[in-house]
């Protein structure tokens, strides 16, 4: 039975950005910073960032911590490895979330039962594993059945479409997203 799974906001991990550590920093060097900085916080992954349209990595780094009442306390952090930071939160951009085991949308890879479907092919496979290495002319895209664009094409008519809040006006799209590597 094809299912997925939303976690409460209480099981999520706190996401966290620190930015001004050198972009060629290790990840395993910053978790061992961070662990001896801020000893009562329980790291579960670093990552550095990148533009995503130049695809330059940035002084960036998004860290994923797991909740315990003590995770606040990162917050405090000014100065790390020799540099002197800042730490925010992790603001995702706008738009729907795409699984990347079922390749649907407003889902989570994490919490997916859904067949695993190639977003090149469609087989029952992960998209990294597909043998096709080249740009297809016609491609099918397998959340609308249609052919002649893919599933990260914006245009086609399952794409969820991003509504202004109220309050805001119209999307801004000029704006560059920052996501992690």
């Amino acid at each position: 039975m094809n299912f997925y799974v939303v976690r409460p906001p209480s099981e999520r991990p706190l996401q966290i950005v620190i930015k001004g550590v050198h972009l060629d920093t290790e990840t395993d060097e910053i978790k061992k910073e961070l662990e001896i900085a801020v000893p009562e916080i329980a790291i579960i992954k670093i990552s550095s960032m990148k533009n995503i349209r130049s695809k330059k990595p940035m002084p960036m780094y998004m860290v994923e911590l797991k909740k315990n009442g003590k995770d606040k306390k990162v917050f405090n952090l000014s100065r790390f490895m020799y540099f002197i930071v800042t730490v925010e939160n992790y603001r995702k951009p706008p738009g729907a979330t795409r699984c990347w085991k079922c390749n649907q949308f407003n889902n989570s890879s994490a919490n997916c039962g859904y067949t695993t479907r190639c977003l090149k092919c469609g087989q029952e496979h992960r998209t990294s594993e597909c043998t096709i290495t080249t740009p297809q002319d016609n491609p099918t895209y397998i959340n609308c059945g249609t052919v002649g664009h893919i599933a990260s094409w914006r245009g086609c008519p399952a794409f969820p479409k991003i509504k202004p809040t109220k309050g805001q006006g119209p999307q801004n799209s000029e704006r560059v997203y920052i996501f992690p590597i």
